[in-house]
């Protein structure tokens, strides 16, 4: 009974660092009943909480894994209100007038230091100065505001990205960090010249192949699928270049986002195709599909002998600038 108490002893430090937990007390100037919601930031986000007004006052609070922003959110008619805030630990107090947006946060550091960035270069992330925060990132790279200052606007997360290897490691270890590097990183590797990320495929046979095994070629993917017209109206003139250039060191190789079996075979077998084929079967949301930010198909990509891509729809003019005509 002694050993299994000290082995719980030992394991509550990290129970209690998986659970942290968030209090948010908080008074506004809005009709009873009014709803509060508490939301994640992000491209698509999720609700965390929510809550009615009751005599004034609002009340949220719940568990969450890492300290990240979130959004308090209040719709009414003709519009919404929100308020930024940070999930930290201790209580946090929100006080709101009628505009929920210029409620003022008594929290913790993290929500402090998210405020005074507010007062020093305004509400609106999307419109950043790239130079504010590459000072901001190299003076605080330890946190977590540093790191959301790069992701927050999505579109331009290519251009803050070399700042991401400045921050320290404890911050390029949160969840958000590490998919934000993840995501760029594979974004970056399908830029001309970035190294093709290699995959295993089954073809109609059962029989699995990567694509490194055809290292040595120039290669040209072709991702489609059996319901697209465009796809297989493209067939003939890829034989065409197929036949031109498979005897100096070419080949294509056909990546379906199927999901049925049967409809792959079939539309390879109806259209005679000469070239490799191969299919997860699990359609855009398959680990092939997923790492060539399948969205739409045909897709071209076209790769030297090593691996590197060099071409997309203008494959026909790089082949013939490298095999010739």
């Amino acid at each position: 009974m002694k050993i299994n108490i000290l082995l719980f002893s030992l394991f509550l430090p990290l129970l209690a660092a998986a659970q942290k937990k968030f209090t948010i007390e908080g008074s506004i100037g809005l009709p009873d009943s009014t709803t509060i919601s508490l939301i994640t930031q992000g491209d698509k986000p999720v609700l965390i909480q929510k809550t009615k007004v009751k005599d004034g006052r609002f009340y949220l609070s719940g568990n969450y894994k890492e300290v990240m922003m979130a959004d308090l959110l209040v719709f009414f008619e003709g519009g919404m209100m929100t308020r930024t805030i940070y999930l930290e630990d201790g209580v946090m107090h929100v006080k709101a007038g009628k505009k929920l947006s210029e409620a003022i946060v008594t929290a913790g550091p993290l929500n402090k230091e998210w405020d005074t960035w507010q007062q020093n270069h305004g509400q609106d992330l999307k419109k950043m100065n790239i130079a504010e925060v590459t000072g901001y990132v190299q003076q605080h790279p330890a946190s977590p505001l540093s790191l959301d200052l790069l992701i927050y606007n999505w579109e331009r997360r290519h251009a803050f990205y070399s700042l991401f290897k400045d921050l320290d490691v404890s911050v390029r270890q949160l969840e958000r960090a590490k998919k934000y590097s993840q995501y760029v990183e594979s974004e970056l590797a399908l830029s001309p010249g970035g190294m093709a990320p290699d995959f295993t495929v089954q073809d109609p046979g059962g029989n699995s192949w990567k694509l490194s095994d055809f290292r040595g070629k120039y290669v040209l993917i072709d991702f489609w699928a059996s319901w697209c017209k465009p796809c297989r109206a493209a067939i003939p003139e890829l034989t065409e270049v197929y036949n031109k250039y498979k005897d100096k060191g070419f080949t294509i190789l056909g990546v379906s986002i199927d999901k049925k079996a049967s409809d792959w075979i079939n539309a390879v077998e109806t259209d005679k195709v000469p070239w490799k084929q191969g299919c997860d079967l699990q359609g855009e949301q398959g680990e092939v599909a997923r790492l060539y930010r399948v969205s739409y198909v045909p897709l071209l990509y076209l790769l030297d002998p090593e691996g590197r891509i060099i071409g997309g729809n203008d494959f026909e003019k790089v082949l013939a600038d490298r095999l010739g005509n």
